[in-house]
């Protein structure tokens, strides 16, 4: 896009040259009349290169505010929902799981690497289902000792180790480090969020059998 656009000032401005240059030359041919229609198209033919220079400062402008755009949305983060808001009657354990994830929210805002910055960010969202849900069913806590006590603050102390060796410069074997531990909670992330809805799949197991076994009965569907 920039290439292209310099190109076509590069060719306006030889254009406006080629007319100069051939206007000159037929002035010494018709020195009296000419003059007048010379100085008229060098007026227009000034306009118009101004007009395509003006133009093309623009595109190159715009195409670099679009790129800052770009890297703005990489490096975003959500902000933090309604559900977040700690609540006077949230459990010890989700007051401070949710003051956690607004730390580890501004912490990965604070990343250089992109590849860090996406593991991590990847492991936070999960992370902040977990928050979410339990924050809707407190009764599950007990099932997620683990996670407030020692996965989630984990994820923060990551965090704040990287960034530290990042801001000293040496963050090259420290990013090796960083992504394999955002990837290993992410997995552990997953595996205990989805069992928040183990005794969910164990009703919608009992309701299918019960359901095939009365299909069966009825003689609405043969029996598997």
């Amino acid at each position: 896009m920039r290439g292209s656009n310099k190109g076509g000032a590069g060719g306006a401005l030889l254009s406006f040259v080629s007319i100069v240059i051939a206007l000159f030359v037929l002035t010494k041919i018709l020195p009296s009349l000419f003059k007048i229609v010379f100085v008229g198209i060098f007026i227009l033919a000034g306009i118009f290169a101004l007009g395509v220079i003006a133009v093309t400062i623009y595109a190159i402008k715009s195409g670099s505010d679009e790129n800052k755009k770009r890297m703005a949305a990489k490096a975003k983060t959500d902000a933090p929902s309604e559900e977040q808001a700690i609540k006077d009657n949230d459990p010890d354990e989700i007051r401070n799981a949710k003051t956690q994830i607004l730390k580890i929210n501004a912490l990965i805002r604070k990343v250089q690497d992109e590849e860090v910055r996406a593991k991590s960010y990847e492991a936070y969202n999960w992370a902040l289902k977990i928050v979410n849900e339990i924050s809707r069913q407190p009764h599950e806590i007990k099932r997620t000792k683990h996670f407030f006590s020692y996965y989630l603050p984990t994820l923060e102390t990551v965090l704040e180790k990287y960034l530290t060796v990042e801001a000293g410069g040496v963050a090259d074997e420290a990013k090796v480090k960083a992504v394999s531990c955002c990837e290993n909670l992410l997995d552990a992330y997953k595996k205990q969020y989805r069992s928040l809805f183990n005794d969910e799949m164990l009703d919608l197991t009992v309701e299918k059998r019960t359901l095939d076994t009365m299909l069966a009965r009825d003689g609405i569907r043969e029996e598997a």
